[in-house]
């Protein structure tokens, strides 16, 4: 496939999938979710995660020696080339223990773990690690198992999801986070809305299943705005250009929720908006005009922008080498909006939790 990333997203850090409700949410936009799974473990999944695994829309990732490798390689090398050691990830904070299936990591990382840490607490197949220490693994085994690929990711986790940003820019995000210059380059994510079936909590699984199924134009159109909007937006530094194309944008996406809304009223009787946050960097300048100072979410058409940090160097930021197929997302559903405004009035303040991942 020429991109893989238009109909397929891996979910993670965890192996099961707790909430079956972001699933059903998840396969109303994208095709297929893949997870990983160790070798030789069964998930414990719910009756209704059981169904999407039988029907093909749930598929597990098998990891191979190259993942392990290269996450390993990846982690080592970055945590050599931090000028500091963000707190989120510090070693020495010790208070929560992370359990990671052994099958996580190749014997080099265990080995190179014991040297830092010591002895490594162990149950059965699973190693216990320093929070700190374990999510940053974890999240450069997803990324290792994204890029070799060619897939998205997506979390359920409003934590992991502004970790996801830091290690996005390789740590690139100073103890002052915030912009200093127009000029600087921002960590930020593009907030945009998916119909899926209201009341879906009490919508089975085989029911959302077959809607999903009479919905694939409505979801690949979505997909479709979605992605380049994304990744025209990285290559922008005018602002008023930005400003035109949003509004060329916009009767895209209200026609492909239409087409979402004339599927929905097929199965359903009510729907309602999931939304989907798309880290992605941004010119400050940019960000400025389409949020404002004073308003955390700028509320543009369908979408708005919510800023997460100021990154500390312009040049290793990446923003004109962006892809979509770099895109990170964070899905959830019915967070603190109403039926009649897809964008949220509140929400917890992702500069603020970048500030607190690196500076605690």
């Amino acid at each position: 496939m020429d991109d893989p990333t238009d109909s397929n997203i891996l979910y993670f850090p965890h192996i099961e999938i707790a909430d079956a409700n972001l699933l059903k949410g998840a396969l109303c936009v994208w095709d297929v979710v893949y997870r990983i799974v160790p070798a030789g473990y069964q998930p414990k999944d719910s009756d209704e995660v059981r169904e999407a695994v039988e029907s093909g829309r749930l598929r597990d990732i098998q990891l191979t020696s190259a993942d392990l490798m290269d996450a390993r390689k990846d982690y080592v090398e970055f945590l050599k080339s931090l000028p500091f050691l963000p707190d989120a990830l510090d070693q020495t904070s010790v208070g929560e223990v992370s359990y990671i299936h052994r099958e996580k990591l190749d014997q080099v990382m265990i080995q190179e773990l014991s040297d830092i840490l010591g002895v490594i607490t162990r149950n059965g197949d699973w190693l216990g690690l320093p929070r700190g220490v374990a999510d940053g693994y974890l999240l450069f085994l997803s990324n290792s198992v994204s890029k070799r690929r060619g897939i998205a990711k997506f979390t359920d986790s409003d934590s992991i999801f502004v970790a996801m940003q830091y290690f996005a820019v390789d740590g690139n995000i100073g103890s002052y986070i915030y912009p200093t210059s127009e000029d600087d380059d921002v960590a930020a994510s593009l907030i945009l809305k998916a119909f899926v079936p209201d009341g879906i909590e009490e919508v089975d699984m085989r029911r959302v299943l077959k809607f999903c199924e009479a919905n694939r134009d409505g979801r690949e159109a979505f997909r479709g705005t979605m992605t380049e909007l994304a990744e025209r937006m990285t290559k922008i530094d005018d602002p008023e250009y930005l400003r035109d194309l949003v509004e060329q944008v916009k009767d895209r996406m209200e026609e492909s929720g239409k087409i979402n809304l004339a599927r929905i009223r097929e199965h359903f009787t009510k729907f309602q908006p999931l939304l989907i946050y798309l880290g992605l960097p941004l010119a400050s300048k940019v960000l400025e005009l389409i949020s404002g100072k004073q308003d955390p979410i700028g509320q543009i058409a369908s979408f708005g922008v919510a800023g997460i940090a100021a990154l500390a160097d312009i040049a290793k930021s990446g923003r004109s080498e962006w892809v979509a197929r770099d895109a990170t997302y964070y899905c959830k559903l019915r967070q603190q909006f109403d039926s009649s405004n897809p964008i949220p009035r509140e929400m917890r303040s992702l500069d603020r939790m970048m500030e607190e991942f690196i500076n605690d």
